[in-house]
């Protein structure tokens, strides 16, 4: 069965990311993850596990001001477990990332993580494609 892991690092929202992920309750198991910690626990980091559970896997993180670490731990996911699916949500507005992606010099964010404002029709998308591109 396939999962999602929804990681949420806005507190001050009404709604939380797993609330708003609920309208995919029929198709995919849905857990939240409460720290990177948590994250790393959930998706069997250091444990030898099949590349098809990767694939089954869908991690949503809600971020929306910069954070460099989660920027980074983000960019060691997609190394680390390259068939996992990553979508970065950020509700206000993605200009920061581009506005710090100009600051480095580089893209933070690897092109296979999905950076998104419409996540519900972004993980419909994902849910919906008979082979889930990795």
């Amino acid at each position: 069965m396939k999962r999602l892991l929804a990681y949420d690092l806005q507190s001050d929202s009404p709604a939380k990311l797993v609330d708003l992920l609920q309208v995919h309750k029929e198709e995919v198991y849905i857990e939240e993850a409460v720290g990177i910690s948590d994250v790393f626990r959930k998706l069997a980091f250091g444990k030898k596990v099949p590349l098809s559970e990767d694939r089954n896997n869908l991690l949503v993180v809600r971020l929306n001001v910069p954070d460099m670490e989660v920027l980074d731990f983000l960019g060691y996911l997609h190394k680390s477990k390259p068939a996992l699916r990553i979508v970065l949500y950020t509700s206000e507005s993605s200009e920061w990332l581009e506005k710090l992606n100009l600051i480095t010099g580089k893209p933070l964010i690897p092109v296979n993580i999905i950076v998104t404002t419409q996540i519900n029709e972004v993980v419909s998308n994902i849910l919906e494609s008979k082979k889930l591109k990795v």
